[in-house]
């Protein structure tokens, strides 16, 4: 599996691997989604969607790729790929778009919205300056208060959440009854697989934000339903660590995942999510006593390169002074929260992801379709 970690080389590896797909692109602004469709007459159609979260995407490029490179035509599933939902943030390694959106929390712009533990953070969250060694600093001080406190999951609902109420900061979801052009094409998108027929197994790639090699599924449905748990078994025999179910206390709302559960019936969707920080002294065993101190580290590891890497852009003229990291510093500890430069982590990513995938097109389950009724 190949890690490219350019933007433009991604795409034209991408492109160059489907030469015998329907190949359609969606512009957006000086970049474009690209969507291919490889249409057979098999039982279903396996969707994989890379870059919602920008730079997130070279991951989901790899494993785009290597779907299309290694199993495309040794099967009769029919397949999707979106490369690069949101290209923007793709080329430039953040999150976000071109209007500082988290594009995954945008797919409910018509929802009433209000997070009012998120405004009792702002500040700690968006300096009004480039990211310093004293913003770190405050920044854990918060996060042991809120833990002493035994808070943290209203920190963690603060962030998973978003906010509409500060745009350009950190967490924005965008306004209220306005999509965003990323999430207007890729509805349409979704709307085109879904009216090819088949049934559609729909995975959201992301990176970060959990211990290093662990993978972590986010999912819509509830525990109990039909759909869940066929995918709670599919993972009992696979390397999935978990299922972050809805009724765990938060969830973000608006996310991909969410929007195709809900319009598309004959959907069942997914976001893996591959793990890249902490220490993992735990080796993600919950019940070990260093599992405490593995979490810890990773959530401050990923809250202070996301602020670090916001700031980074609105202040990006700012000349560097002492305790200020540099800006090529801090865009690279954010480009590697998504994408780690570590071999070992690349094999990781590579064999978990091709044995989700293999597991899913090689289930009685999956392939009876009797998770449809």
């Amino acid at each position: 599996m190949d890690f490219i970690s350019n933007y433009e080389e991604s795409v034209e590896r991408f492109k160059n691997a489907c030469s015998d797909a329907i190949l359609k692109s969606y512009p957006i602004g000086d970049h474009e989604i690209n969507v291919a469709h490889f249409d057979r007459s098999g039982p279903c159609r396996l969707v994989i969607q890379a870059g919602l979260h920008g730079a997130e995407g070279y991951a989901g490029s790899a494993a785009i790729i290597d779907t299309i490179e290694q199993v495309v035509g040794k099967s009769d599933w029919s397949f999707s790929f979106i490369h690069g939902a949101n290209p923007k943030g793709m080329a430039e390694g953040t999150r976000l778009n071109q209007n500082y959106v988290d594009l995954n929390r945008a797919f409910a712009s018509d929802l009433e919205h209000s997070n009012p533990g998120y405004n009792t953070l702002v500040d700690i969250l968006n300096p009004k300056h480039r990211f310093t060694g004293k913003d770190a600093i405050n920044l854990i001080k918060t996060f042991v208060e809120y833990k002493k406190s035994g808070r943290v999951n209203e920190l963690k609902e603060a962030i998973a959440m978003g906010q509409r109420e500060h745009p350009g900061l950190l967490f924005y979801i965008g306004q209220r009854g306005i999509d965003e052009p990323e999430v207007i094409n890729l509805k349409k998108i979704y709307k085109r697989i879904a009216e090819k027929g088949q049934p559609f197994i729909f995975l959201d790639i992301h990176t970060g934000f959990f211990l290093n090699e662990q993978l972590i599924g986010f999912v819509p449905q509830a525990p109990g339903t039909q759909k869940f748990d066929l995918i709670d078994k599919l993972f009992e025999s696979s390397p999935l660590t978990s299922l972050e179910q809805p009724d765990e206390g938060f969830r973000a709302v608006g996310s991909s995942i969410d929007y195709v559960d809900s319009h598309y019936e004959n959907a069942l969707v997914m976001a893996p999510e591959f793990g890249t920080v902490g220490s993992k002294f735990s080796n993600g065993n919950k019940d070990h006593p260093l599992y405490g101190l593995d979490q810890t580290t990773m959530q401050l590891s990923a809250l202070i390169r996301l602020v670090a890497g916001l700031q980074n852009r609105h202040y990006s003229t700012q000349e560097s002074r002492l305790f200020t990291p540099s800006y090529k510093s801090v865009a690279l500890a954010e480009r590697r929260l998504f994408l780690p430069d570590s071999k070992k982590w690349q094999k990781f990513f590579e064999h978990r992801f091709r044995t989700l995938r293999d597991k899913i097109m090689n289930d009685e389950e999956v392939l009876s379709l009797n998770w449809l009724s």
